[in-house]
């Protein structure tokens, strides 16, 4: 039988968690909001630089934004870009007005913004909401987990995150839609969100996940006509360049290094015990009966990280491509904190005072991740500024521009230019660029590819870009290249400039 002391207790509890819940709501978009204005106020004061694989898109965006269309080199269509929705994105925006390369760094700020607050959404469902805040905030206050700002990597996590949190809210046409953009933001993020689609009851319906299916036979077919190809030319430029084993171990660095590990100094330098370690931690939500009763949430926290490093092992990029299996790495870490948070919830409710310690541990927890903000508030200044004195950032960046204004200033609009990397070239001095690489350029044989010799001899272009001191270049009887400009070391190393004779 109730008693009037407990209906009055649960009364008392049922107002307290009523007057909580709407003011934590609040405080996770109030942090949200506040760190996008921090991150947008620091980026502002300074010159943001970025990859040059984000350049590629860049180019793609600004020719698409001019009337050109979506090309690389203007009057070639070839699907050089990884992301449809972040270069159409891009694109429009520039159209708008807007500066594309500061463009993709606000544009990369609101996506962790945003990931944040699903991040809260989804994990409130399981967890009391305040530990649902200390997962959302470490990941907003810790930059060592975010994404390539300027690359798609935090767009393609906040839709996946967004497609998940609609499933289970039993939002079965706005999943598949958000399913759908997903994967323009990355073909790859199919193995995520189909099997999310197909798990859940109304959005399986074949109603609903026409949705889904449109929007992907919508791209396809324009990417058939448009660029006659069906899947990006740097899956073709790529495939098979590493071992799976080799690309596999170099991936699990990198994965174990992300989520907890990172705040506990556990990072992709450390010695593999430690790694073991953390990636075991990533199973600790299987210890969480609510997670475990919810497929779409064991699947995506446990079994997708996984499965993408292992087909991306089985593609076999380049080893040191680690933004393209950077939402297992997300995922893994977020899982990592989830397992470890869940574990002290279940252990603080066997104590006396259960409820008291829970909020012991929220709030703990809360300044723990408050005071590691507190001490790095100005790391984003520091990592972005940072960046400009490594060789694979500043280094290349303003070694290419050098190059551009070079090229722009003393060839002629029509000239082509052969080189292995294209983006920040073709972006800053606007001349037509050969990839040896392969990825923006189409009709060589696959054992050609990376082979620059082999690229000179088939398009034999005007002008050759060479990464040494090279004062000539033999690539047919009666083709030669000669050195017309030189570049010395300046944090990327040497350049040539070679014209053909």
């Amino acid at each position: 039988m109730q008693t009037p002391e407990g209906a009055s207790a649960r009364e008392g509890n049922a107002r307290i968690d009523w007057l909580m819940y709407p003011r934590i709501d609040m405080a996770m978009l109030v942090l949200a909001g506040c760190w996008l204005v921090h991150a947008l106020v620091v980026s502002l004061s300074m010159e943001v630089i970025a990859s040059d694989d984000a350049f590629i898109s860049f180019q793609y965006a600004r020719n698409f934004a001019t009337g050109h269309g979506l090309v690389f080199n203007v009057g070639e269509r070839v699907w050089g870009f990884t992301s449809p929705l972040q270069t159409l994105i891009l694109g429009s925006l520039t159209a708008l007005g807007a500066d594309t390369v500061r463009t993709a760094y606000v544009t990369g700020f609101l996506w962790v913004a945003v990931t944040s607050v699903l991040l809260y959404r989804v994990f409130s469902e399981i967890l009391p909401r305040l530990l649902s805040l200390v997962i959302a905030t470490f990941f907003l206050f810790d930059l060592t987990q975010h994404g390539n700002y300027t690359l798609e990597s935090n767009l393609l996590v906040a839709l996946q995150l967004a497609t998940l949190l609609a499933a289970a809210k039993n939002l079965p046409r706005t999943a598949c839609l958000l399913a759908a953009a997903s994967c323009l933001a990355r073909p790859d993020s199919a193995l995520l969100v189909l099997p999310i689609l197909l798990v859940s009851r109304e959005c399986r319906k074949l109603k609903h996940l026409a949705w889904f299916f449109a929007v992907g036979c919508l791209w396809e077919g324009f990417a058939y006509f448009y660029f006659d190809s069906l899947l990006p030319q740097s899956f073709y430029a790529k495939v098979g360049l590493s071992r799976f084993v080799p690309f596999l171990l170099n991936a699990l660095r990198e994965v174990a290094s992300g989520g907890f590990a990172a705040a506990v100094g556990v990072s992709a330098g450390s010695g593999w015990l430690a790694r073991i370690l953390v990636l075991l931690l990533g199973f600790l939500p299987l210890l969480n009966r609510e997670v475990r009763a919810r497929p779409l949430l064991w699947y995506s926290l446990v079994l997708y990280p996984w499965i993408l490093v292992l087909a991306y092992s089985r593609i076999g990029s380049f080893t040191g491509h680690n933004w393209e299996f950077y939402s297992a790495k997300f995922f893994i870490g977020v899982s990592t904190v989830v397992g470890i948070l869940s574990f002290l919830h279940t252990a603080a409710g066997r104590l006396r005072r259960a409820r008291s310690m829970r909020l012991a541990l929220s709030a703990a927890a809360l300044l723990f991740v408050g005071a590691g903000f507190a001490l790095d508030s100005d790391q984003l200044h520091k990592d972005l500024d940072a960046i400009k004195s490594t060789p694979y950032g500043g280094g290349r960046y303003y070694t290419f521009r050098r190059l551009a204004k070079w090229m722009a200033s003393n060839t002629p609009p029509t000239a082509a230019f052969a080189n292995g990397e294209v983006g920040t070239l073709a972006y800053f001095s606007k001349r037509k660029i050969i990839d040896d690489s392969g990825i923006v350029t189409r009709g060589y044989l696959p054992s050609e590819r990376m082979n620059p010799l082999a690229f000179l001899r088939r398009f034999q272009p005007e002008y050759a870009i060479v990464h040494r001191n090279a004062e000539r270049l033999s690539v047919l009887p009666g083709i030669q290249y000669e050195r017309i400009a030189f570049f010395p070391n300046q944090g990327y190393g040497e350049f040539s400039i070679l014209k053909r004779r």
